[in-house]
């Protein structure tokens, strides 16, 4: 893209309509192996013949082959390859956090006692009038 022996424009010139900048020209850079390359291989690998394995579980396997890691490091490789155990996750057996079945207002409850005059006794019958509990020896 940028002619070096250009008679018309200067190299400055070109990088400037390019939005490069000079420096970054003349820079070749070095090819860097990455640090982490053998050991998400690895975690790779072992995930691979054993999908069940946590962050815990995978720790010690790259321990047994010859890794030095933390717990922390093989969690955030995980999750930056975006590997998940397969096994399920805790409190799987426990019931769902959800509100108590109450009766509402125009519901289906009905009380198990009906009164003599036929009226619901429940304070979440719809009448907006204060509601008193018919007893036997209210009832003349």
């Amino acid at each position: 893209m940028i002619q070096r022996e250009s008679p018309k424009v200067s190299v400055a010139r070109q990088c400037g309509l390019l939005g490069v900048n000079r420096s970054s020209l003349y820079l070749t850079p070095s090819p860097k192996a990455d640090p982490r390359l053998p050991l998400t291989s690895a975690i790779d690998r072992i995930y691979l013949e054993h999908p069940f394995m946590g962050s815990r579980q995978m720790t010690r396997a790259l321990r047994a082959e010859g890794f030095l890691v933390h717990r922390s490091r093989v969690q955030r490789l995980m999750q930056l390859m975006d590997l998940r155990s397969m096994a399920p996750g805790p409190h799987t057996s426990r019931k769902h956090p959800s509100p108590p079945s109450t009766p509402t207002c125009c519901g289906t409850w009905r009380s198990p006692n009906p009164t003599r005059c036929g009226r619901q006794t429940s304070p979440t019958s719809c009448d907006t009038r204060s509601h008193t509990f018919l007893s036997d020896a209210n009832v003349a």
